[in-house]
Protein backbone atom coordinates (compact mmCIF):
# COMPACT_ATOMS: atom_id res chain seq x y z
CA UNK A 1 0.00 0.00 0.00
CA UNK A 2 1.19 3.46 -0.46
CA UNK A 3 1.68 5.98 1.65
CA UNK A 4 -1.23 7.60 2.86
CA UNK A 5 -2.70 11.58 3.91
CA UNK A 6 -5.86 12.43 6.68
CA UNK A 7 -8.93 14.24 5.35
CA UNK A 8 -11.29 15.61 7.56
CA UNK A 9 -14.06 14.55 4.91
CA UNK A 10 -15.80 11.46 6.97
CA UNK A 11 -17.79 8.89 5.34
CA UNK A 12 -20.69 6.30 6.71
CA UNK A 13 -20.03 3.56 4.32
CA UNK A 14 -19.16 -0.39 5.62
CA UNK A 15 -17.23 -1.04 2.89
CA UNK A 16 -13.22 -1.21 2.11
CA UNK A 17 -13.28 -0.28 5.82
CA UNK A 18 -10.10 -1.05 7.93
CA UNK A 19 -7.95 0.32 11.23
CA UNK A 20 -5.75 3.53 10.61
CA UNK A 21 -2.14 2.59 9.52
CA UNK A 22 1.15 2.73 11.55
CA UNK A 23 1.68 5.76 9.48
CA UNK A 24 -0.90 7.92 10.62
CA UNK A 25 -0.86 6.71 14.22
CA UNK A 26 -0.10 9.88 15.73
CA UNK A 27 -3.54 11.51 14.62
CA UNK A 28 -5.08 13.22 17.72
CA UNK A 29 -8.56 11.25 17.49
CA UNK A 30 -11.08 13.59 20.26
CA UNK A 31 -11.94 10.61 23.11
CA UNK A 32 -15.42 9.22 22.20
CA UNK A 33 -16.62 8.37 25.72
CA UNK A 34 -15.37 9.18 29.08
CA UNK A 35 -16.89 5.64 29.70
CA UNK A 36 -13.48 3.13 30.30
CA UNK A 37 -15.29 0.57 27.56
CA UNK A 38 -14.82 3.11 25.31
CA UNK A 39 -10.79 1.93 25.76
CA UNK A 40 -11.24 -1.07 24.56
CA UNK A 41 -12.51 0.66 20.96
CA UNK A 42 -11.02 2.56 18.26
CA UNK A 43 -12.22 4.80 15.57
CA UNK A 44 -12.13 3.37 12.01
CA UNK A 45 -10.25 5.06 8.97
CA UNK A 46 -11.84 4.58 5.17
CA UNK A 47 -8.69 3.78 3.14
CA UNK A 48 -9.40 5.48 -0.15
CA UNK A 49 -7.30 4.42 -2.95
CA UNK A 50 -6.23 7.24 -5.94
CA UNK A 51 -6.86 4.54 -8.90
CA UNK A 52 -6.14 7.52 -11.34
CA UNK A 53 -2.64 7.95 -10.28
CA UNK A 54 -1.42 4.80 -8.29
CA UNK A 55 1.72 6.63 -7.14
CA UNK A 56 -0.38 9.13 -5.19
CA UNK A 57 -0.47 8.50 -1.41
CA UNK A 58 -4.05 7.02 -0.68
CA UNK A 59 -6.35 8.89 1.38
CA UNK A 60 -7.94 7.43 4.62
CA UNK A 61 -11.12 9.03 5.57
CA UNK A 62 -12.54 9.12 9.31
CA UNK A 63 -15.47 7.41 9.51
CA UNK A 64 -18.39 7.79 11.98
CA UNK A 65 -17.49 4.04 13.22
CA UNK A 66 -16.08 2.38 16.27
CA UNK A 67 -14.33 -0.67 16.30
CA UNK A 68 -13.44 -3.41 18.92
CA UNK A 69 -9.46 -3.38 18.96
CA UNK A 70 -9.74 -7.49 19.92
CA UNK A 71 -12.22 -8.79 17.59
CA UNK A 72 -12.69 -5.93 14.50
CA UNK A 73 -16.66 -5.29 15.11
CA UNK A 74 -17.79 -2.70 14.01
CA UNK A 75 -20.73 -0.41 15.99
CA UNK A 76 -21.51 3.30 15.40
CA UNK A 77 -20.07 6.05 17.40
CA UNK A 78 -23.82 6.99 18.81
CA UNK A 79 -24.01 3.41 20.43
CA UNK A 80 -24.53 3.90 24.18
CA UNK A 81 -21.90 2.39 26.46
CA UNK A 82 -24.67 -0.04 27.84
CA UNK A 83 -24.74 -1.97 24.64
CA UNK A 84 -20.75 -1.78 24.34
CA UNK A 85 -20.53 -3.25 27.79
CA UNK A 86 -22.30 -6.60 26.55
CA UNK A 87 -19.58 -7.37 24.05
CA UNK A 88 -18.19 -10.23 24.08
CA UNK A 89 -14.69 -9.08 24.28
CA UNK A 90 -15.36 -6.63 27.25
CA UNK A 91 -16.42 -9.65 29.60
CA UNK A 92 -13.54 -11.64 28.80
CA UNK A 93 -11.19 -8.37 29.32
CA UNK A 94 -13.02 -7.23 32.43
CA UNK A 95 -12.64 -10.93 33.69
CA UNK A 96 -8.99 -11.22 32.49
CA UNK A 97 -8.18 -8.04 34.96
CA UNK A 98 -10.25 -9.64 37.37
CA UNK A 99 -7.71 -12.77 37.56
CA UNK A 100 -4.72 -10.12 37.33
CA UNK A 101 -5.68 -8.57 40.31
CA UNK A 102 -6.06 -10.88 41.93
CA UNK A 103 -2.77 -13.02 41.25
CA UNK A 104 -1.31 -9.73 41.93
CA UNK A 105 -2.78 -9.54 45.46
CA UNK A 106 -1.45 -12.96 46.04
CA UNK A 107 1.30 -12.81 45.41
CA UNK A 108 1.42 -9.47 47.23
CA UNK A 109 0.43 -11.30 50.72
CA UNK A 110 2.42 -11.63 53.42
CA UNK A 111 3.87 -14.66 53.86
CA UNK A 112 4.67 -16.23 57.43
CA UNK A 113 8.47 -16.29 58.78
CA UNK A 114 10.21 -19.55 58.70
CA UNK A 115 10.60 -19.08 62.35
CA UNK A 116 7.79 -18.54 63.06
CA UNK A 117 6.06 -21.72 61.18
CA UNK A 118 8.78 -23.63 63.41
CA UNK A 119 7.82 -22.16 66.78
CA UNK A 120 4.31 -23.54 65.62
CA UNK A 121 5.21 -26.93 65.21
CA UNK A 122 7.10 -26.90 68.14
CA UNK A 123 4.19 -25.31 70.34
CA UNK A 124 2.05 -28.28 68.80
CA UNK A 125 4.14 -31.05 69.67
CA UNK A 126 4.51 -29.34 73.19
CA UNK A 127 1.05 -29.42 73.56
CA UNK A 128 0.37 -33.24 72.43
CA UNK A 129 3.00 -34.26 74.89
CA UNK A 130 1.62 -32.42 78.02
CA UNK A 131 -1.68 -33.56 77.71
CA UNK A 132 -0.55 -36.77 75.99
CA UNK A 133 -2.51 -36.79 73.11
CA UNK A 134 -1.85 -38.36 69.71
CA UNK A 135 -0.09 -35.95 66.84
CA UNK A 136 -3.59 -36.19 64.66
CA UNK A 137 -5.33 -33.84 67.60
CA UNK A 138 -3.54 -30.48 66.20
CA UNK A 139 -5.23 -32.02 62.57
CA UNK A 140 -8.89 -32.11 63.90
CA UNK A 141 -11.41 -29.53 62.57
CA UNK A 142 -12.34 -28.81 66.65
CA UNK A 143 -8.80 -27.73 67.55
CA UNK A 144 -8.33 -26.14 64.26
CA UNK A 145 -11.57 -23.87 65.18
CA UNK A 146 -10.49 -23.15 68.46
CA UNK A 147 -7.20 -22.00 67.53
CA UNK A 148 -8.27 -19.77 65.08
CA UNK A 149 -10.40 -18.08 67.69
CA UNK A 150 -7.68 -17.60 69.76
CA UNK A 151 -5.99 -15.71 66.77
CA UNK A 152 -9.46 -13.80 66.01
CA UNK A 153 -10.34 -12.75 69.41
CA UNK A 154 -8.16 -10.50 71.79
CA UNK A 155 -8.63 -12.11 75.21
CA UNK A 156 -8.24 -10.14 78.69
CA UNK A 157 -8.11 -11.00 81.88
CA UNK A 158 -11.35 -10.72 82.66
CA UNK A 159 -13.08 -12.55 79.58
CA UNK A 160 -10.10 -15.36 80.89
CA UNK A 161 -11.85 -15.57 84.09
CA UNK A 162 -15.16 -15.96 82.67
CA UNK A 163 -14.02 -18.51 80.05
CA UNK A 164 -12.41 -20.90 83.43
CA UNK A 165 -15.69 -20.55 85.09
CA UNK A 166 -17.60 -21.65 82.55
CA UNK A 167 -15.18 -24.75 81.22
CA UNK A 168 -15.54 -25.66 84.42
CA UNK A 169 -19.12 -25.66 84.64
CA UNK A 170 -18.89 -27.86 81.82
CA UNK A 171 -16.92 -30.26 82.59
CA UNK A 172 -18.88 -30.73 85.46
CA UNK A 173 -22.14 -30.68 84.32
CA UNK A 174 -20.47 -33.94 81.49
CA UNK A 175 -18.87 -35.52 84.77
CA UNK A 176 -21.94 -35.39 86.41
CA UNK A 177 -24.16 -36.64 83.48
CA UNK A 178 -21.10 -39.27 82.95
CA UNK A 179 -21.56 -41.05 86.20
CA UNK A 180 -25.53 -40.93 85.96
CA UNK A 181 -24.88 -43.97 83.24
CA UNK A 182 -25.93 -47.07 84.32
CA UNK A 183 -22.21 -48.75 84.83
CA UNK A 184 -21.53 -52.74 85.11
CA UNK A 185 -18.50 -52.09 85.99
CA UNK A 186 -17.54 -52.86 89.81
CA UNK A 187 -17.37 -49.42 92.38
CA UNK A 188 -14.00 -50.01 92.55
CA UNK A 189 -13.31 -50.73 88.84
CA UNK A 190 -14.72 -47.33 88.18
CA UNK A 191 -11.67 -45.40 88.86
CA UNK A 192 -9.10 -47.35 86.77
CA UNK A 193 -8.40 -45.12 83.75
CA UNK A 194 -9.34 -47.09 80.78
CA UNK A 195 -6.82 -47.53 77.46
CA UNK A 196 -8.29 -45.20 75.02
CA UNK A 197 -7.23 -43.90 71.26
CA UNK A 198 -4.96 -41.20 72.64
CA UNK A 199 -7.63 -39.21 74.78
CA UNK A 200 -7.64 -38.55 78.57
CA UNK A 201 -11.24 -39.11 79.91
CA UNK A 202 -12.59 -36.30 81.91
CA UNK A 203 -11.97 -38.14 85.22
CA UNK A 204 -9.03 -38.09 85.05
CA UNK A 205 -8.56 -34.08 84.61
CA UNK A 206 -7.25 -33.20 88.42
CA UNK A 207 -6.86 -29.59 87.49
CA UNK A 208 -9.10 -27.84 85.09
CA UNK A 209 -6.67 -24.74 84.90
CA UNK A 210 -3.40 -26.83 84.22
CA UNK A 211 -5.32 -28.37 81.20
CA UNK A 212 -5.89 -25.02 80.07
CA UNK A 213 -2.12 -24.34 80.61
CA UNK A 214 -2.15 -22.76 76.75
CA UNK A 215 -4.81 -20.87 77.11
CA UNK A 216 -3.79 -19.29 80.33
CA UNK A 217 -0.59 -18.21 78.50
CA UNK A 218 -2.35 -15.68 75.94
CA UNK A 219 -2.02 -12.23 76.26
Amino acid sequence: MNSTQTSNETIDDFSNVSFASSSISSIDITPLGKSVVWKKFQTVMFVKQNIQNPDSPDEELLTDFVACINCKELYGKNTGTASLNRHKCAHELKSQKTIEVYTELMRKKKKIPTHLKNETIEKCVKFCCLDIRPMSAVNGEGFKSFSQFLLDTNTNENDKARIYKNIEVKLLQIESEKNSEPSNLLPEERHVPQKSSGSTPFSEWEDVENDFELFENIS
